[in-house]
């Protein structure tokens, strides 16, 4: 019951910060899950400025663009350890378990699972969806070259490729749908800035950096674009291919220690089962290998010999 309890209650806060991350809306504003008291939930227990800042920038690759995110996984987990330290202390307290060292152990663990699943599951969640935005994005790239060409401005191609691309690419149109309204409510080049550190991608630095110079000088950007998506695939191709000739290197050892053995086993064990009944044989008495037999006694007289089918024979 113990570890079903903890079980469910590191389920449960990992659903929740599951629930934080992957909000439906990046423009419409969460709640805080506690209200008035996530802000001193959220700085219950101490937490670094690294740590924090390196929090707030997965969560933000993740999804959770809103700076109250932070606050409200910060707070969740907080509430499920106070709540995982109170309840082992009420078992003992109560006398329903026994103080010692199986006790100590699992509170532990449980209190390592609790603060350490989630920041792992938003740090793979983070990765993943900056994989699937570079992916998607020659792609996007092409269509919202081919509307500028149309004499389309910049803010309404984004706004097009939202509408067109929120079903086929959903990661990458919730994030050029908050750049549209950025641009909007501020400048271009400040939207685009903002797109590069949130997403934190190379390719995506340097279309940043493309499009704001683009956007200065005042040229046009559709070669450009289709450019920079030809060389996103040609970059994807070779790494694709360079990754499967390091796959051939990785599969060396164990093929080595996993599939050589048996190989050896099947093709060696059959001959070396023949050398074996040949030397169990020619050990016996009057085989090849078997030992030298004095042929007189200390006496000097023939030793007499019994042969295997029962007759006498003299060794001189």
């Amino acid at each position: 019951m113990y570890l079903a309890l903890l079980a469910i209650s590191v389920l449960g806060l990992v659903w929740t910060v599951r629930s934080l991350v992957r909000a439906p809306k990046p423009t419409v504003l969460p709640r805080p899950v506690f209200g008035s008291l996530t802000n001193p939930m959220s700085r219950m227990l101490a937490t670094s400025k690294r740590g924090r800042r390196d929090l707030a920038k997965d969560l933000r690759r993740a999804g959770a663009v809103h700076s109250i995110a932070i606050d409200n996984y910060l707070a969740t987990r907080n509430a499920v350890l106070v709540a995982w330290l109170f309840f082992t202390v009420g078992l003992l307290a109560f006398g329903l378990v026994e103080f010692g060292s199986w006790w100590l152990w699992p509170s532990i663990v449980g209190c390592i699972v609790i603060v350490g699943l989630p920041r792992v599951y938003v740090s793979i969640r983070s990765s993943e969806r900056a994989k699937t935005i570079g992916q998607e994005l020659p792609d996007t790239l092409d269509f919202l070259a081919m509307m500028m060409s149309g004499g389309m401005t910049m803010q309404q191609s984004l706004n097009q490729v939202v509408s067109e691309f929120d079903d086929t690419h959903p990661e990458l149109s919730s994030e050029l749908k908050l750049l549209a309204r950025q641009s909007e409510t501020g400048t271009l080049d400040q939207a685009l800035q903002s797109f590069a550190e949130r997403l934190d991608l190379p390719e995506i630095t340097a279309l940043s950096a493309m499009l704001r110079g683009g956007n200065r000088v005042g040229n046009s950007l559709v070669d450009s674009l289709r450019n920079f998506a030809d060389g996103l695939r040609t970059t994807r191709d070779e790494t694709a291919r360079e990754r499967g000739n390091k796959a051939a290197i990785k599969l060396l050892m164990p093929v080595v220690f996993c599939l050589a053995p048996p190989i050896y086993i099947m093709l060696l064990g059959p001959a070396f089962l023949e050398l074996k009944g040949f030397v169990e044989k020619e050990n016996r008495p009057g085989g090849a290998l078997a030992p030298t037999v004095q042929n007189r006694q200390a006496d000097g007289r023939p030793r007499v010999l019994q042969a295997e089918n029962g007759t006498a024979s003299i060794r001189r």
